[in-house]
């Protein structure tokens, strides 16, 4: 778009024109580049299943509880800068982030342990179905889990992706004698794995990969960093969001 612009203006101005100087124009004149935020269809019935959601929760430490959540993470950056005016105008957004070559990760985090992190690998047509999902509890939750906590004293938080709350699924964990936490829709502010997949993301950001073997190693590494020290900040913190969501009667903060 920028090359566009250029050339209109250099065609009309009968001047020689670079990015550079485009980007100093559209300092001069208020203009601000943010990547657009990607928005939901947020619904009043969402709103109450949140409000509701922290209602339950109020007074519960979640000494006991494996946040768990998938996040994919993009071997290259291809959500571009958009320039906007805040005086002006209201940020861009986006309804859906385009794709492109990725891995996507999972793991889980409580108060006394985290888990092994799992590779999916997306480009080798690696599907995350119900009993791909199953067989990643099994394998990286139950012995772990059930190690640190007692068989049937932890918790596990999911978000309603469709493996997740399928009829095997749930079959198994009750099986398995665990017990699974209902999580609002849209909701990945109550749930604080977001924030270390945020934290990861951030390290990764200034990195060059040339590869996604590279990127899985990267991201491995910087998960077992991860201490449970930092752990248990999240989760006081989610405490204090859990309240602020409550107080605001469910809505997005």
């Amino acid at each position: 778009m920028n090359r566009d612009v250029i050339s209109g203006l250099e065609r009309d101005m009968k001047v020689r024109m670079s990015e550079s100087t485009l980007k100093e124009a559209k300092k001069s004149l208020g203009f601000v580049a943010n990547k657009p935020k990607i928005i939901r269809d947020i619904t009043p019935e969402n709103i109450l299943e949140r409000f509701q959601y922290c209602q339950d929760h109020l007074n519960d430490k979640f000494s006991n509880c494996l946040f768990t959540d998938e996040s994919s993470v993009q071997l290259f950056e291809n959500r571009s800068l958009v320039w906007w005016q805040p005086s002006f105008e209201e940020r861009p957004e986006l309804l859906m982030n385009p794709k492109k070559g990725k891995i996507m990760v999972w793991g889980g985090i409580s108060r006394r342990k985290k888990t092994e992190l799992v590779i999916i690998r997306i480009n080798e047509e690696e599907k995350v179905d119900k009993f791909y999902y199953r067989n990643i509890l099994n394998d990286y939750c139950v012995k772990c889990m059930n190690a640190t906590y007692g068989t049937g004293h932890w918790r596990l938080m999911q978000d309603n992706a469709t493996p997740h709350k399928a009829g095997v699924i749930k079959n198994w964990l009750k099986e398995k004698k665990i017990r699974a936490i209902d999580h609002p829709s849209y909701s990945p502010d109550l749930n604080p794995i977001e924030k270390v997949w945020n934290y990861i993301k951030q390290q990764l950001y200034h990195q060059p990969f040339s590869c996604l073997q590279e990127l899985e190693y990267c991201i491995k590494s910087i998960w077992q960093s991860i201490d449970l020290v930092y752990i248990n900040k999240l989760i006081d913190n989610h405490l204090k969001t859990l309240k602020l969501v409550y107080d605001f009667d469910g809505a997005y903060l």
